[in-house]
């Protein structure tokens, strides 16, 4: 929402800002030599299956924008002026001037000289007529020459123009340090386009929408002097300029930005656990070496928060989330790494179990190996996920050979208490998260699509590690 400083004063139409900067936008660069991780959704059939699609998201869209977004501001209330009495009032044609009013707390001592000056360039050029239903409020003109290329400088200066005529007039110490904040922001976002984006896609800026969701993280990075906030912050304006405007990722973006800026650091690290366990888990984990090397280290850099009953209400409330209490068994983290990583809690089987299976030939070698350490037969599901995705994949097994290899394979996990020992044995500071989750009311948070784009990209932020949205939004 725009507002206009003085709904009684007409301010002249900005230009466009017209000055061309010949700087050549960096090409796209990629990280080399960086591991990228390979996601999936648990409880659904892998990526490496062509005839399955992933699941859609369990989670609700937010219900109402303006409860999960930051308010827009209004403006600061001016002094009334004072009216003459009335046997010296004159009263002024429907063509003339109106009493300007003065604002409440001038942003500067020399701001009584602003009228000789020429009115700041604005990239929005934003009409001075006021709507109807609300005289203070101004209407979005056109965007003018969109024709002209921008680059990542021009883009740090239409940012500066579009805080400036959005945000509320403050005293001059508090009005410099709002400056300083959205400096360090914008430094974090410059790195960003140049890395991340082409000319072209640069220029996307001179899109109304885009730069309504800058304003948004404007507003936001100037009120908050968070570190953690202007980085996701930038990412999330990236991965918005980057989506078309047709895809429904445009609109959870776009979402994202106006929810962030209501959440805790704390809060941010909860919804990337809940990612992490409930959500996604990493491909390629055939043994133990390979969760303690690939797993564990992402898992345990989250952990480090209160996971109070407020914070949970809180994410709930913000459109994180939604809180679907179940049965303790279910919520238990245990048996959501069993699902995710099942060979790792597996015991073997006899020859005599694994023939009682009566796995038809077209598809025993795909069901089960012989493990020649341990002497014995094994399934060659590494999740639950897999495990369905073999039943779809293989039709002419009967259900009858379906609900024993089933049943065998539950077996084969074994007990809670025993997966727990098997857990603590070969990551001892697992603990930490069995803990942290079975006693935290977070085990009850389901995230939503909102939910899932916070914590992925929190997550990739503080890892370095790219995350396929598309998985999960698409």
């Amino acid at each position: 929402m725009w507002f206009i400083k003085n709904k009684n004063k007409n301010l002249a139409q900005a230009e466009i800002l017209s000055e061309e900067i010949n700087t050549d936008i960096p090409d796209e660069n990629t990280r080399n030599n960086e591991p990228t991780l390979n996601f999936i959704i648990p409880n659904a059939p892998t990526s490496d299956d062509p005839t399955i699609t992933p699941p859609k998201i369990n989670g609700a869209n937010k219900k109402n924008s303006e409860v999960s977004g930051p308010r827009s501001f209004v403006p600061i209330p001016t002094v009334p002026t004072k009216f003459p009495p009335d046997n010296q009032y004159q009263q002024k044609s429907q063509h003339s001037e109106l009493t300007e009013t003065k604002p409440l707390f001038p942003s500067s001592a020399s701001e009584s000289t602003s009228k000789s000056k020429p009115p700041p360039h604005n990239l929005l050029s934003p009409e001075t007529h006021a709507t109807n239903d609300n005289p203070s409020i101004s209407r979005l003109g056109p965007v003018k020459n969109t024709e002209k290329t921008l680059t990542v400088s021009a883009v740090r200066e239409v940012a500066k123009d579009v805080f400036m005529e959005n945000f509320p007039r403050l005293r001059q110490v508090a009005h410099v340090e709002a400056e300083r904040r959205i400096e360090l922001f914008l430094s974090e976002l410059d790195v960003r386009l140049s890395r991340s984006l082409s000319s072209e896609q640069v220029n996307k800026f001179n899109d109304p929408a885009i730069l309504h969701s800058l304003n948004q993280a404007l507003q936001a990075t100037a009120l908050q002097n968070e570190v953690a906030l202007r980085k996701i912050l930038a990412d999330l304006i990236v991965k918005r300029v980057l989506e078309d405007e047709s895809s429904l990722k445009r609109i959870v973006y776009t979402e994202a930005i106006k929810t962030v800026p209501l959440l805790t650091s704390e809060m941010l690290d909860m919804l990337t656990l809940t990612f992490l366990i409930r959500r996604a888990h990493i491909l390629d984990i055939n043994d133990w070496n390979d969760f303690r090397s690939r797993v564990w280290p992402f898992i345990e850099q989250f952990l480090v928060f209160r996971g109070t009953q407020a914070e949970l209400q809180h994410l709930e409330y913000a459109g994180c989330g939604i809180v679907a209490p179940s049965a303790a068994e279910e919520s238990d983290v245990i048996r959501i790494l069993r699902a995710s990583y099942s060979i790792l809690f597996q015991r073997g089987m006899s020859f005599d179990e694994a023939k009682a299976l009566r796995i038809p030939e077209s598809a025993i070698t795909d069901a089960i190996y012989a493990d020649d350490t341990e002497v014995c037969y094994k399934f060659k599901f590494r999740s639950k996920a897999e495990l369905d995705a073999f039943f779809r994949h293989h039709p002419e097994l009967s259900p009858g050979t379906k609900q024993r290899i089933a049943a065998t394979f539950e077996k084969c996990m074994g007990s809670l208490e025993s997966s727990y020992d098997r857990l603590i044995s070969e990551v001892p500071s697992a603990a930490a998260l069995v803990n942290t989750w079975n006693n935290s009311p977070i085990r009850f948070l389901d995230p939503t699509s909102v939910g899932l784009v916070i914590g992925a990209t929190h997550f990739e932020g503080r890892t370095g590690q790219q995350v396929p949205i598309d998985v999960w939004i698409n």
